[in-house]
């Protein structure tokens, strides 16, 4: 009979870098008793030496010439069988390696080729009790208070249970109050916390041990918190769940959402998603798979002002219409407050020379430069490149630099003037908290982290259009939202102006009621073949040489149209960002009813073409 270590002889390892793998090592005979499936494992890879994990030990190979494992460096297996088979799907579904959805896994710590004498061992308590049985749950909260009694009793149940639970919310402002009100709640001492960026790698590496060996029961965190490796897991709860942030924008860029699926189909726990405004494809799938939907819609709806802005024009006056300053002249009256949204920092978003009519870009990104006349900068709205204004043009020395467009500086300014003894305060992303006591708030997405906290009499969204007409099939989703959470943060009224008066976003919102918002955008998503109907697929090649990537996106899409079959596929271009970080980009984009499909077709022809030296292809699921 053959022995187990003799069955550990051969251990098939993944890497984490975009290649397939598994790859065959020898385990060293001293390792044989030790190596466990999961262990982090040093190996040459090429010739580099690379981090690896054991994803299966088995006796004998078909490869020849096999390198052996350089070093094992785990006492117990750091990722379990449960892990491994979450990442397996994962990378399945976003067409990235085992390899690197396993590293997403991982805390930055243990992503090094080093040895950690950690011990994990088993948790007190492993007793698995089934809620497969327990359907998944939609809250549909637009008051944001009468949710939370819901989202209380799933956690309540959860810990009644002896299980895990995973609270995720959309980005690090909101970690410290979800933590406060689950201690006044159930006055736990013991919630970790992931993703805070204040922990050294070795600080989050003792919490992250913490969590795997059962010490808490609770973890709070952002987006890679799914990753939890929380034992017994019985509730993955989603806070505002259609929040953009909840995508990685890092290969692999998967979506929050999808990988808590994954773990409720490989670990039978219950998914809770919460919102004030669920996207599409969620509140379609929890009518078509019958989830839980508890719905509380608002009380009172307040006073909707709509401003047709056809017969305005912005080189005579300000933005900001009449009938809106005349709205906010009358709450200024009363000692209301008033919140304008513009999603556009500074004052310019073009500044042009008026003898060459040279344009001052991004030298990185290749993107006009906008004007910051609080910092007297010029700034990158994609890599934050700044430098000072030039006195003289950079092409033709021209003494005449003109800056146009209107930020939120920009209308700072000329609401000064209409209103000289109201306070007037500018937010952006690089805002770390707001002033309660404004009289006027102009704010670009990036306060709408505060959205719960802030009510003001008046708000009004400046520029809907730019929102409707965004290069996404989620901009009518994302308009809408905007228009709801403006609403949701104001008392009495809001006011939207846009030339699209009879867009259906638009339309449906005035309405009032939800249903007819998600009837139309599903129809319209219906027809175009877009998710949840169907996938949209990106694939990226970018590189610091012009010529290499467009060559190799060409390449790949000769390889690929012939067998194309129902899959609809784009001509090579550049992509919506077609400069990034000195790197350019060009695009295919796939759409199809099935993902599965469209990932073979550019897995097959990426075998028929030879990788090229300096270019990254990324390929972006659902993008």
């Amino acid at each position: 009979m053959m022995s187990q270590h003799s069955q550990n002889k051969i251990a098939q390892v993944v890497v984490g870098i975009a290649v397939p793998g598994p790859f065959d090592y020898l385990v060293p005979d001293d390792s044989r008793p030790t190596a466990r499936v999961g262990q982090r494992v040093k190996v040459s890879f090429g010739r580099r030496v690379m981090l690896g994990v054991i994803v299966q030990l088995k006796a004998d190979s078909t490869v020849k010439g096999l390198k052996a494992l350089s070093a094992v460096l785990d006492q117990d297996p750091v990722l379990d069988r449960q892990a491994l088979a979450v990442t397996k799907k994962m990378s399945e579904y976003y067409g990235c390696s085992w390899g690197e959805a396993l590293m997403s896994c991982l805390p930055v710590y243990l992503r090094q080729t080093k040895k950690v004498e950690q011990t994990y061992g088993l948790p007190g308590d492993r007793a698995s009790k089934n809620v497969s049985l327990l359907k998944n749950v939609l809250v549909h909260d637009e008051t944001q208070r009468k949710g939370r009694e819901r989202f209380f009793a799933l956690i309540d149940a959860a810990i009644e249970r002896q299980q895990g639970v995973i609270i995720l919310v959309p980005d690090v402002y909101r970690v410290k109050g979800m933590v406060e009100q689950l201690q006044r709640q159930y006055a736990l001492t013991e919630i970790a916390v992931c993703g805070d960026k204040s922990l050294t790698p070795k600080k989050e590496f003792l919490q992250w041990a913490r969590m795997k060996t059962g010490q808490v029961r609770v973890v709070v965190g952002t987006r890679s918190t799914v990753f939890a490796p929380v034992p017994n897991l019985g509730l993955i709860v989603v806070s505002e769940e259609e929040h953009p942030a909840y995508k990685q924008e890092q290969t692999p860029q998967y979506h929050v959402k999808k990988i808590a699926e994954i773990r409720r189909e490989v670990e039978s726990c219950q998914l809770a998603f919460m919102s004030a405004t669920p996207s599409a494809q969620t509140w379609y799938q929890a009518r078509e798979e019958q989830w839980q939907i508890d719905y509380y819609p608002r009380e009172h709806q307040n006073e909707l002002q709509r401003v047709d802005m056809t017969n305005f024009n912005p080189r005579r006056s300000s933005i900001v219409s009449f009938p809106l300053q005349s709205r906010v002249q009358k709450v200024l009256e009363r000692k209301g407050q008033v919140l304008l949204f513009l999603n556009r920092r500074g004052s310019s978003s073009i500044t042009r020379c008026h003898r060459c009519e040279a344009v001052l870009m991004c030298p990185r990104c290749n993107v006009s430069l906008v004007y910051l006349p609080s910092k007297q900068q010029l700034v990158c709205r994609h890599c934050n490149h700044t430098g000072p204004l030039p006195k003289k043009c950079p092409r033709c020395q021209g003494a005449y630099l003109k800056s146009m467009g209107k930020g939120i500086e920009k209308i700072e300014s000329e609401l000064a003037r209409y209103f000289p003894y109201a306070k007037i305060c500018c937010y952006d992303r690089d805002s770390d908290g707001y002033d309660p006591r404004a009289d006027i708030y102009i704010v670009t997405q990036a306060f709408l982290r505060w959205r719960q906290r802030v009510r003001v009499d008046l708000t009004a969204v400046l520029n809907l259009d730019s929102e409707l007409t965004r290069f996404d099939w989620r901009s009518g989703f994302q308009a809408y939202r905007l228009l709801k959470t403006m609403q949701l943060m104001s008392k009495e009224t809001c006011v939207v102006q846009t030339y699209l008066m009879d867009h259906y976003v638009f339309q449906s919102f005035l309405k009032g009621d939800s249903r007819i918002f998600y009837r139309d955008e599903l129809e319209h998503r219906r027809e175009l073949g877009f998710p949840p109907f169907g996938h949209v697929i990106d694939v990226v090649a970018r590189s610091l040489k012009e010529e290499d990537a467009l060559a190799y996106i060409t390449a790949l899409f000769d390889a690929m149209e012939p067998s194309a079959g129902e899959i609809e596929i784009s001509d090579p271009q550049p992509d919506r960002r077609a400069k990034l970080r000195d790197q350019y980009r060009f695009a295919i984009h796939l759409k199809g009813s099935d993902g599965g499909a469209i990932l073979a077709l550019i897995k097959g022809a990426l075998k028929k073409i030879k990788s090229k030296r300096g270019v990254i292809l990324t390929v972006n699921v659902d993008a």
